[in-house]
């Protein structure tokens, strides 16, 4: 009973991670494709900037990876600090 339980969620998860993977490259392009047109109708406001300027995604990319990256992991290092027992016992 326990390995037919196991068995579905595997399934589960790798249908999902699957669904994920496939959708990832689509998402990216398609806000790459928006970024590009928004970056074209802002041209008049941006000053001394080439809006297709690669340099200026790699940029604001690097810098939203490492916004993601520490709402990541400041959450989970707090959460590593609390006591399990206090906190099962809190619930």
């Amino acid at each position: 009973m326990i390995a037919t339980e196991v068995g579905r969620i595997r399934a589960r998860r790798r249908s999902e991670s699957s669904t994920s993977i496939c959708l990832n490259p689509i998402h990216g392009a398609a806000a790459l494709l928006l970024g590009v047109l928004v970056a074209a109708a802002l041209r008049n406001i941006l000053f001394k900037v080439n809006p297709l300027d690669p340099s200026v995604y790699f940029a604001v990319a690097a810098l939203l990876t490492v916004v993601a990256a520490l709402s990541c992991f400041v959450p989970a290092r707090r959460a590593t600090r609390v006591d399990p027992v206090e906190a099962l016992r809190y619930e």
